[in-house]
């Protein structure tokens, strides 16, 4: 699926030129960039996680049923979102996105309980469990982002009551909320989160296990690994909120996103060093 999803992206980027090159906040470009993300990216990744993260971390999959209910959630809920961004119908984009976060909440509850039965907790499993809280979150707010800018006009004929008054308020709520943050910072937030928090996060924590198993090495230093991990955390949180509220703090967490990577790439150098026969420059004993 993640393979069709990217020969369908590339045909239409290839038909469509000119796209490259508008501004990045048009139904077009909001739609391509789903169709890769979603479509693409994260189907390919989801389904890696559910094959690596048992390797990783030495356990067996809660459930394979779920999974490929969550496949069937994920599939009609981006290709739904991707086909009514580019009419920008925000109406059927909050449907389809909304079986897009069932299939989410399907995905997280899968391998959470895979998390539980993990017998050793350790710094990947503490990325994974984070990769997904940044997951959910990524996936909440862009819910409220389209309930900001359509469940109130959506809902003005629905009967009142039950379900209905619950979007009321959330409309309501984003609403107010729009005042204060604008769509565009509202939408850089929104993929900070799935960007940094999901991809990046998830590629930093597997590699601190999958990197050693190919490479015959060990993590050279535990603490640098682990801080690595938290200050990612750290300076995504800050990120996001200072993003979301145009404040110039944004600068000062991306420096310690930054520091995150780069204590990151240190350790896959002295991974690579270690590998090689090489000493390990700076590594404990007990490394």
């Amino acid at each position: 699926m993640g393979l069709i999803a990217l020969s369908v992206g590339v045909t239409w980027l290839a038909a469509s030129v000119p796209l490259l090159g508008t501004y990045h906040y048009n139904q077009f470009a909001v739609a391509a960039t789903h169709l890769f993300v979603l479509g693409w990216i994260c189907s390919v990744v989801m389904g890696a996680m559910y094959q690596l993260v048992p390797v990783a971390l030495e356990t067996k999959l809660f459930s394979e049923r779920l999974a490929w209910a969550q496949l069937f959630c994920h599939a009609i809920g981006f290709a739904g979102m991707v086909s009514m961004f580019k009419v920008w119908n925000m109406k059927q984009v909050g449907h389809f996105g909304s079986l897009m976060a069932l299939g989410i909440v399907l995905f997280v509850y899968n391998l959470t309980r895979t998390l539980l039965k993990v017998p050793k907790w350790n710094i990947t499993a503490s990325a994974i469990a984070a990769a997904l809280g940044w997951l959910w979150l990524t996936i909440t707010m862009g819910l409220f982002i389209v309930a900001g800018k359509c469940f109130s006009a959506m809902l003005e004929n629905a009967p009142a009551g039950g379900w209905s008054s619950g979007l009321e308020r959330v409309a309501k709520f984003m609403g107010e909320q729009m005042e204060h943050f604008d769509a565009l910072s509202a939408m850089h937030a929104h993929a900070h989160l799935g960007g940094i928090g999901f991809f990046t996060m998830l590629i930093v924590g597997v590699s601190y296990k999958l990197i050693p198993m190919f490479t015959l090495a060990e993590i050279q230093n535990r603490f640098r690994a682990a801080l690595s991990v938290a200050l990612l955390n750290i300076g995504l949180a800050g990120s996001f909120v200072t993003i979301l509220l145009r404040s110039p703090w944004k600068l000062a967490f991306a420096m310690v996103v930054i520091v995150a990577l780069a204590l990151y790439g240190i350790e896959l150098a002295r991974f690579c060093a270690r590998a090689n026969g090489a000493p390990s420059i700076g590594a404990s004993k007990a490394s």
